[in-house]
């Protein structure tokens, strides 16, 4: 009978009752299937074939981390030119007390120093004070302050609003402060974890919207 072959690549010559018999064979190469998604849990780095298997972890513990000034993100001009109102949700953890002397920002519009709005640590005054606030910026600071010290590796739920009259700061679902203001201006850049004077948060930023 002829012979199965399996696993092999090569050829063979033999010689059977005076006859000359020949083969030749010849195995196609293996090809590994499997996720090839580095971020996935399964990650082969292997496969060539993606077969859609990957897996990822829930409700993965994914942030944005900011060890002080130097380091902030900059996603260019937030355009809010003719916004009548305007709202800022975060969720953020602070890894330190320290707050530096005027305070740290989780966002800050701002041009080469000059400050257009904020959301972050107002310590104007002591570090015993220092308090998530909110605010905007015309000659001096106009802010509302929640009163409220955040505790070192807590995670706070932020919201921010404003409109034409009056801005409004709400922690964790309860409103702790408010005030009134100018209109918002569209003046600077975006910062996030900073500000265009360098004022640096140290924490983590779960996430941003504004709308």
């Amino acid at each position: 009978p002829p012979a199965i072959l399996s696993g092999l690549v090569g050829s063979e010559m033999c010689i059977r009752d005076r006859s000359i018999f020949s083969a030749t064979w010849a195995i196609s190469p293996v090809i590994f299937s499997g996720c090839m998604d580095g971020f996935a849990t399964n990650y082969n780095p292997e496969a060539v074939l993606d077969d859609a298997s990957c897996e990822y972890p829930e409700n993965g513990d994914y942030s944005l981390s900011f060890d002080g000034p130097g380091q902030s993100v900059i996603p260019g001009n937030l355009n809010i030119d003719g916004w009548t109102e305007g709202t800022i949700e975060t969720m953020v953890k602070f890894n330190s007390n320290n707050w530096g002397t005027d305070g740290t920002w989780i966002l800050n519009k701002s041009f080469e120093g000059t400050d257009n709005f904020g959301l972050g640590i107002n310590s104007f005054t002591t570090a015993n004070t220092s308090s998530i606030s909110f605010g905007n910026y015309c000659d001096s600071w106009i802010f509302a302050s929640s009163q409220l010290q955040p505790i070192t590796g807590e995670w706070y739920h932020i919201v921010a609003k404003w409109d034409a009259n009056n801005i409004k700061l709400f922690v964790d679902g309860e409103e702790r402060g408010s005030n009134s203001s100018i209109d918002i201006s569209n003046i600077g850049s975006l910062y996030i974890g900073n500000s265009s004077d360098d004022e640096g948060m140290f924490g983590n930023i779960s996430y941003l919207n504004i709308w």
